[in-house]
């Protein structure tokens, strides 16, 4: 985001070209890891790129060769995935900039449908 009148950044350059869109990160840092999305407004419709994801190289470290203790009730522990958790939180936000105007033109028709039938 830009603070003012600024219209420049010292952290991120972009460009466009004919079709194509680029984002540049200056100084990819840890803060800056996470999943980007390209928006577009283009003849009142929002259209979001599918995620990209820019993220630092993780290094494992080996774990244990041998379990004692575990269970078969143990072994079936799922952790929740991050970008289904991310796509839902897109398609909720998409759900209410698509029901919000229709449920709002819906009022706006059954109030015109309620001032018609008491006019006659």
């Amino acid at each position: 985001t830009f603070k003012g009148s600024q219209r420049t950044s010292t952290r991120f350059e972009a460009s466009k070209g004919n079709t194509i869109y680029r984002l540049v990160v200056k100084s990819f840092t840890q803060q800056h890891e996470g999943n980007y999305f390209c928006l577009m407004n283009i003849n009142q419709m929002l259209y979001f790129s599918p995620g990209l994801p820019a993220f630092f190289p993780v290094i494992t470290t080996p774990g244990p060769t041998t379990q004692h203790g575990i269970t078969g009730k143990d072994s079936d522990v799922r952790t929740p995935d991050p970008e289904s958790s991310t796509e839902k939180d897109l398609n909720s936000f998409c759900d209410g900039v698509i029901w919000v105007p229709l449920a709002g033109a819906c009022l706006l028709l059954l109030i015109a449908l309620a001032i018609t039938i008491l006019q006659c």
